[in-house]
């Protein structure tokens, strides 16, 4: 039997032989969460748990991931003993038995086993125990993200401190309303950080949960533009009557400038803008089209008009 100090010499002899290219091509499965960070051993240094860290997946795609049913795979790097890995494949004949030497991730705790490829299988058998009971050690993920706990290595590896280790997650945002005018958006980065950022709504805008943007009143017609009567003797006049809600403004306007500046109405003369209103026509000397142009609250929401129009009854004259 080798000492640990002599297998660790022959270990870091093969593994500096050995290339830094994944031995087979990583899984591209998109329902997998990627394990990033690192491992540490006193013996060995640093365990590089995945090709970003180091930035190098442009040229040698590798690394450990989660799939959906909490199956470990993929590998991780040692520039000291080479190749770690957690493939199936690889994990057949651990020693405690094929019914549980897949390396998996369930109710936060890792089980199962890993496997130093460059191992002799003589001295070292290269296998690395993510939990036991004798003494009690594992790994386990109290948070959605990080690890912590040890895996054990017996022989060269030795203790496995997996406390810079984490999953990696899709960012995403949730979003509450605190109150009816006041976004709460929590935001979690791939590392599982969390910030969180207030988006107050303007005045008369409102917040709903699950909306990242803040919503406005839908514009209310309860009384649609009204005239009264529609068809007027020459000269007659007409009740011009609108009302509108949940909008900024109104204005009304007739083509024969009722409503307007250059209005000629001695009743209702002058601007027409208010939300709700009556007012008396000048009188009506042909066709003339009345039009409400209301502004809602939504400055991204349409203008909503419209028209009304009154005729004045035909003269007939005898010949």
């Amino acid at each position: 039997m080798y000492s640990a100090t002599a297998l660790l010499v022959v270990v870091l002899v093969v593994a500096g032989m050995t290339l830094f290219v994944a031995p087979h091509p990583v899984s591209s499965d998109s329902v997998t969460t990627p394990i990033a960070g690192y491992a540490w051993s006193d013996n060995i240094g640093w365990i590089d748990l995945n090709c970003s860290n180091s930035g190098v997946c442009g040229t040698n795609q590798f690394g450990f991931s989660v799939n959906g049913s909490g199956i470990i795979s993929g590998y991780a790097w040692s520039d000291n003993i080479g190749w770690i890995s957690a493939n199936s494949s690889d994990l057949v004949g651990c020693p405690s038995g094929s019914g549980s030497c897949i390396a998996s991730l369930a109710g936060g705790v890792l089980s199962g086993w890993l496997k130093a490829l460059s191992a002799d299988n003589k001295g070292w058998d290269g296998w690395i125990s993510l939990n036991g009971t004798s003494p009690s050690y594992g790994v386990t993920q109290p948070s959605s993200c990080s690890f912590t706990g040890y895996a054990w290595g017996s022989d060269v590896v030795g203790w496995v401190d997996f406390s810079q280790a984490h999953t990696t997650i899709a960012a995403s945002d949730v979003y509450s309303c605190q109150n009816t005018t006041t976004i709460l958006d929590t935001h979690t980065d791939a590392s599982c950080n969390v910030t969180t950022n207030t988006i107050n709504c303007p005045v008369n805008a409102f917040c709903v949960p699950n909306s990242s943007v803040c919503l406005y009143p839908t514009p209310v017609v309860t009384g649609q533009l009204t005239i009264l009567p529609q068809l007027v003797p020459l000269n007659g006049t007409v009740t011009v009557s609108w009302n509108i809600s949940n909008v900024q403004s109104c204005t009304v306007s007739g083509t024969n400038s009722d409503g307007t500046t250059n209005s000629k109405d001695t009743v209702s003369g002058g601007v027409w803008n208010t939300i709700s209103g009556t007012k008396t026509s000048s009188p009506i000397v042909q066709k003339t089209i009345y039009t409400l142009t209301c502004v809602p609250y939504d400055p991204h929401a349409a203008v909503f008009t419209e028209s009304a129009v009154v005729n004045v009854v035909p003269t007939y004259h005898e010949r």
